[in-house]
């Protein structure tokens, strides 16, 4: 049985979008702030940032288009350079980038956002509390990650369908705050004397804050008109968060002022607490709760379709079989079993820290590989193709060279 092709453009550019909302443009512009003290250095990080994410989601969407196929990375490593290499960085990328971060997210939703709501609502509950020798937090991230592989059991379109219901709620909220923001803001917008400093770490938060562009390219396979769909979603759902990003850095700096930006801590909460008083930032919990969950739902989503591809290429029939959806069943328990292992264990943090580096890795081998398919396999039809070629591939890959410098020597 084949996959069905169910996802439409709507669906692609929710997984797209929602991968990328999280926490990483509430806490990432405090930092930024602190070690840039420049309004036009500041906004140019980020602009940065979001060039950086086009070229990658360009490279990523002429492969898909070309190769539109499930497991994304798994499928171009192997198409360019072999099994081997495919297999390899297709098992770090599914124990770290995929089980891994679905662990991290779940927790930290637990931990954060599920805590504020329960504090919010006078509840009394402690999730930090330890139940049988596990903290609170670990068994509702455990909870969360179970939910939703449930969830994605019942086939992409379906989980899909609730992408987009999870991820337009916190785009127009956001977009919401950071409009009124930037309408009604007085903030002082003139940074204090300082020198520029951690610049690395400001640009990898920066950085991250865009990950998860190429989202939908791992569920290649489901998607409908993928010459045309993948391009569309991939550009057009890195375009929208850019946009909000954007917006939301100017509202931060507008009602909080340069300085008052940089000892934030939160930005989302302070934006939220300066407009509307203490209680909005139970709304602003609530938002990063759904777009959190958004994110973990699209990990989900493209994690066990990469170990799919690798179970195909290694001959593992068992692993391979697709349920009545044309999901991949076992390989979800599988993924499942690994995220709630690692949150129960709180491994992941570990985990997390060193597949930064393979991840970083893994994205610059991708965009190699197309530059390589290009040259030895001109003939392949490309329904769409990177612009300024290979100017995207060289943005990308230098700027996945000076990360990986950073996360080791930085």
């Amino acid at each position: 049985m084949g996959t069905p092709r169910v996802v439409g453009p709507i669906g692609a550019t929710a997984v797209v979008a929602g991968s990328m909302l999280g926490v990483g443009i509430l806490l990432t512009p405090p930092v930024v702030a602190a070690s840039v003290p420049s309004l036009l250095g500041f906004l140019l990080l980020w602009l940065a940032g979001a060039v950086v994410a086009a070229c990658g989601g360009m490279v990523y969407a002429e492969l898909g288009a070309m190769l539109p196929e499930a497991g994304g990375d798994v499928v171009f490593l192997e198409r360019a350079f072999g099994r081997g290499v495919a297999v390899v960085v297709g098992t770090v990328v599914f124990v770290g980038a995929f089980a891994g971060s679905i662990a991290a997210m779940s927790v930290a939703l637990a931990t954060y956002q599920t805590q504020t709501l329960l504090d919010a609502a006078g509840g009394g509950v402690d999730l930090s509390a330890a139940v049988g020798g596990v903290q609170g937090d670990q068994l509702l991230g455990a909870a969360v990650i179970l939910a939703l592989t449930a969830l994605n059991a019942l086939g992409a379109r379906v989980s899909t369908g609730v992408q987009t219901a999870l991820t337009v709620v916190p785009l127009v909220g956001l977009a919401a705050l950071g409009v009124w923001g930037l309408a009604t803001g007085q903030g002082d917008v003139t940074p204090p004397p300082g020198e520029v400093h951690n610049l690395g770490q400001a640009w990898l938060g920066v950085y991250f804050a865009y990950a998860g562009w190429p989202a939908i390219v791992y569920i290649a396979g489901e998607v409908r008109d993928p010459g045309r769909t993948l391009p569309v979603a991939v550009l057009g759902g890195t375009a929208l968060v850019a946009a909000l990003y954007g917006l939301l850095c100017l509202a931060f700096v507008a009602v909080l002022g340069f300085e008052g930006l940089a000892s934030a801590g939160e930005a989302g909460t302070a934006l939220a607490r300066a407009l509307l008083g203490e209680q909005a930032a139970v709304g602003v919990a609530a938002l990063v709760a759904l777009a959190l969950l958004a994110s973990v739902n699209a990990t989900v989503l493209g994690g066990a379709r990469v170990a799919w591809a690798m179970a195909k290429q290694l001959g593992w029939s068992r692993l391979t079989v697709l349920d009545g959806h044309g999901t991949p069943a076992r390989l979800l328990v599988v993924q499942g079993a690994l995220a709630v292992g690692f949150a129960l264990s709180g491994t992941f943090a570990v985990l997390m820290a060193w597949t930064t580096v393979a991840m970083l890795v893994a994205g610059a081998l991708v965009v190699l590989a197309h530059g390589w398919l290009r040259w030895t396999e001109p003939e392949l039809e490309r329904p769409f193709r990177a612009w300024a070629h290979p100017l995207p591939a060289v943005v990308y890959v230098g700027a996945s060279v000076i990360g990986l410098g950073l996360v080791v020597w930085g």
